[in-house]
């Protein structure tokens, strides 16, 4: 007789086989995505590292190529003196590794009294050009430091831009009109403070001075919509009694002179932007006007000129206009500049101020 089974069998065999296999498949799904189930922890969140106060806060134009040119390429020659350092300790490394003999030195290993000659001449060159790296490695880092704290914020300053709006500078025209905007943000970047003035003249023909002036203002964002209106509203154009080559480039040079300066400023820039001179009886004044400005005490006073040559365009103009123009940068202690075709009226601008 076939005794009876007393054990309790709750799951066959298979269905043991279909759990385990369903508790392997939740397993493998839950590894899967656990990266993407959200912290909900009380953990702080990792703190954002605060921004580096060391960073210049603006740069000149006039370092803007140079400072920064000597930082790029002294970088560029210390990442040059650090290879040529790890080369010439690799370069050591191996000549005395060929000098120490093995434990178990083998006859036909030995190096010759002229070899280890030779390769004590290697030991002793590399030792010297690694120093030397070391050295020229201090020195470019020094170099970078110097020019990268040298590029700062340049003190306030007031600029007056006066233009000479006669139909041969209808270029000149359209560029401030598109850059005015652009520039004096531009000048706030680069300066503590900026304010900024227009002049725009033509010729009178000796009668009441053709000239429309907005003076003097701070920049800030109402400042720059106005000058932006100024400047649009610019129209090149000459008139009809406009006959020789004569601008009235004394009368505005003696308005900008005249101007309302802030007491605050410490550069008291006027950039006389023209393709032909002042009216003969008058360019003595304007030269005389600007070394009158340049001596004034308290802040630094300058006068510079740029001449836009126009007469492939135009015809031909005064020939001694840029020697006039040159003269009056001279007595105004300013860069005297010639308007590239090239480069914008900003640059030509940053150029005049800061060239000098």
């Amino acid at each position: 007789m076939k005794p009876t089974r007393r054990e309790l069998s709750i799951f066959s065999v298979s269905a043991i086989d279909l759990f385990a296999s369903a508790l392997g498949a939740f397993v493998v799904v839950a590894f899967v995505l656990l990266p993407y189930f959200p912290n909900t922890g009380d953990a702080p969140a990792a703190p954002v590292p605060p921004a580096d106060p060391s960073a210049p806060a603006g740069i000149s134009p006039a370092e803007l190529e140079t400072l920064r040119g000597q930082a790029a390429r002294a970088e560029a020659e210390l990442d040059a003196a650090r290879r040529r350092e790890r080369e010439l300790a690799q370069a050591l490394d191996d000549a005395l590794a060929q000098t120490s003999p093995p434990s178990a030195p083998d006859p036909r290993d030995r190096i010759s009294p002229a070899e280890l000659a030779a390769l004590r001449s290697r030991i002793e060159r590399a030792e010297t050009e690694l120093d030397a790296a070391h050295a020229r490695e201090r020195e470019l880092a020094r170099a970078l430091d110097a020019a990268t704290s040298s590029v700062q914020s340049l003190p306030p300053i007031d600029l007056i831009i006066a233009l000479d709006t006669t139909s041969s500078m209808i270029g000149e025209v359209a560029s401030l009109r598109e850059e005015i905007a652009g520039l004096s943000e531009l000048l706030v970047d680069l300066t503590e403070d900026a304010a900024v003035g227009i002049i725009d003249f033509k010729d009178g023909c000796g009668r009441q001075p053709a000239l429309r002036v907005t003076p003097l203002q701070r920049i800030d964002r109402q400042s720059v919509r106005r000058l932006a209106a100024f400047a649009r509203s610019m129209r090149p154009g000459s008139a009809a009694c406009n006959v020789t080559a004569d601008e009235d480039y004394a009368e505005a040079l003696r308005a900008a002179v005249d101007a309302d300066w802030r007491d605050d400023s410490e550069h008291r820039s006027i950039v006389m932007i023209s393709d032909n001179p002042a009216h003969a009886d008058l360019r003595r004044q304007a030269i005389a006007d600007a070394g009158r400005f340049a001596r004034r005490p308290g802040a630094r006073h300058t006068v510079s000129a740029v001449f836009v040559d126009t007469s492939l365009t135009a015809g031909p103009g005064y020939p001694d206009a840029a020697a006039f123009m040159q003269r009056v940068a001279r007595a105004g202690g300013g860069p005297f500049v010639r308007a590239d075709e090239n480069a914008s009226l900003s640059v030509t601008i940053l150029r005049a101020i800061f060239d000098g």
